[in-house]
């Protein structure tokens, strides 16, 4: 967006676009498209997120689902995050970043807050993130899947026998294979 300025000093109403017509600027305008992104519960995570002018080397925090991420620095990291915060390796692209979080394994949903690199606002200093510049909702990160390293009683010969798995998201279209 042109920004634009008017003064009622020379004459002018200030209340017409043509009143308007000493260019001052341009107001650069970002953002991401809140999305739900889905992973497998302890299996490598990676996603891209959408938005318009994204900032070049921007980062991701997954935080609790109750999380504001205009909380500033009391945004809290979800330890069972592989990697948290995340940095994007797409600088170049302004309208889309993709994430790797590595692993996951917490079957819970989470918040994703978002930080703009851009100009002099920066996502991480001193070792740290800077959490204060985390103030961007991005969505929400739905963790699904079994939970794993479940032993179930051993069945009998011959007999029918009923599995029985807990775990999020689960679906009747999904499977099970055992193996010997």
């Amino acid at each position: 967006f042109e920004l634009c300025w008017c003064t009622k000093a020379s004459g002018g109403t200030c209340t017409k676009n043509s009143d308007f017509n000493v260019r001052v600027g341009v107001l650069l305008v970002g953002g991401l498209v809140q999305q739900t992104v889905y992973c497998v519960f302890s299996r490598p995570c990676m996603f891209t997120l959408s938005g318009t002018n994204l900032g070049a080397a921007d980062y991701l925090i997954v935080a609790p689902l109750g999380t504001e991420c205009d909380q500033g620095r009391t945004i809290s990291l979800v330890p069972e995050v592989g990697i948290n915060p995340a940095k994007t390796p797409d600088v170049a692209s302004t309208t889309n970043k993709t994430f790797d979080l590595a692993n996951v394994t917490n079957h819970d949903g989470f918040r994703l807050c978002y930080c703009i690199n851009l100009n002099a606002r920066t996502c991480w200093a001193a070792g740290a993130p800077v959490l204060n510049n985390f103030n961007m909702a991005a969505g929400i990160l739905e963790i699904w899947g079994p939970k794993i390293n479940v032993t179930l009683l051993s069945g009998l010969t011959g007999a029918p026998y009923m599995l029985s798995l807990r775990g999020r998201l689960l679906r009747r279209a999904n499977q099970i294979s055992i193996v010997a």
